[in-house]
């Protein structure tokens, strides 16, 4: 029964007229504005069908649709950047929720940045805490700049984060868009000496409050765990 509902009204976006398609996305007027995504742009029928696929795709909140080509490319949200984006590259959003209107989330800050989260209070290793997030709409928590770090410890005690080097040692990749944690970055982040693979056997991030900083574990273990939502309404 939930298939059918869910393919009937795809099925009514993808033909109906406007009305349906605005009542879900917005599209994004400012230039400056580009979409976060790590997927490639594939053709499609019309803005409607790009629209359909967002709505059934995981973790997808955005998309642009350029007209004289029908290329779509779906994406996790849209973000303001300094480079202005092709005039003939829509941008469309679905409409964005304030954080706390997602159950147990709140807003945390420090300076411009802004993060959306829920602290765990069961322990579990990374696969099933990364579903668990994912069952809520969100990803673990990204700790990907300075300004994220200084906002993980405004979290309690030490928890399990959306970074590890799963698939090749020493190349940590966040869960959210599987972009590369750079070596710069990455000894900004860590705590000292980390992460140091100890047993050859740490292929998970956690951070550590007494250290104000990332420390290297095993996925097989049970960590309280943090998840972030990436597109929202402060």
């Amino acid at each position: 029964m939930i298939s059918f509902a869910l393919s009937v009204f795809v099925g009514f976006i993808v033909f109906g007229e406007e009305f349906p398609f605005s009542d879900i996305f917005h599209k994004i007027s400012k230039s400056n504005y580009t979409l976060w995504t790590n997927r490639t742009a594939i053709k499609v029928r019309s803005r409607m069908d790009c629209a359909s696929r967002c709505l059934i795709t995981n973790r997808c909140r955005a998309f642009t649709f350029e007209e004289t080509t029908s290329m779509c490319t779906l994406g996790f949200c849209s973000q303001s950047n300094s480079s202005a984006r092709s005039q003939s590259v829509d941008l469309y959003q679905i409409q964005r929720k304030k954080c706390n209107t997602y159950p147990g989330f709140s807003s945390k800050s420090y300076g411009s940045t802004i993060a959306c989260v829920w602290q765990s209070t069961e322990r579990l290793n990374f696969t099933m805490a990364r579903s668990d997030c994912a069952a809520k709409g969100a990803s673990l928590f990204t700790v990907n700049t300075f300004e994220k770090l200084q906002i993980a410890g405004l979290l309690p005690g030490s928890y399990l984060i959306g970074l590890n080097d799963n698939e090749t040692e020493k190349t940590f990749v966040f869960e959210v868009d599987n972009s590369i944690l750079d070596e710069s970055l990455k000894q900004q982040l860590f705590a000292s000496g980390q992460p140091d693979d100890l047993y050859s056997d740490e292929d998970c991030v956690v951070y550590v409050d007494y250290f104000r900083g990332l420390n290297d574990i095993s996925c097989s273990r049970n960590e309280i765990y943090v998840c972030e939502q990436f597109c929202f309404i402060p």
